[in-house]
């Protein structure tokens, strides 16, 4: 069975959001660019509930049922836009990508 959401990044926000949707039922794939932090909190938390640990964004993708709903926890910056550019290639019509990160916020909107 495919997992309902994935997290792409696993930092304070991404790792806690993940325990939060798998304590409540979901099936989580989880995702971060470094493995070593993908492991880690597969060490720690992989008892937590039912999380697909992926090492690569391509069996990310492949672990996610469809339409895909996509969490992206990353920093502010152009590593979203990077990312967004990587992760579309693999996406079709009506999948979701979500930016739940931080922004920068522009001093001239105060």
């Amino acid at each position: 069975m495919p997992a309902q959401l994935g997290i792409y990044g696993l930092g304070v926000m991404g790792t806690n959001l993940a325990r939060n949707f798998a304590s409540r039922g979901f099936k989580v794939a989880i995702f971060n660019i470094e493995p070593k932090v993908t492991n880690t909190f597969m060490n720690k938390f992989g008892q937590e509930g039912n999380f697909v640990a992926t090492q690569n964004v391509h069996s990310f993708i492949q672990a996610l049922e469809s339409p895909r709903k996509i969490l992206m926890m990353l920093p502010a910056g152009h590593v979203v836009d990077d990312v967004i550019q990587q992760i579309s290639t693999f996406l079709d019509a009506g999948d979701i990508l979500i930016d739940g990160g931080n922004s920068h916020r522009s001093e001239e909107h105060t």
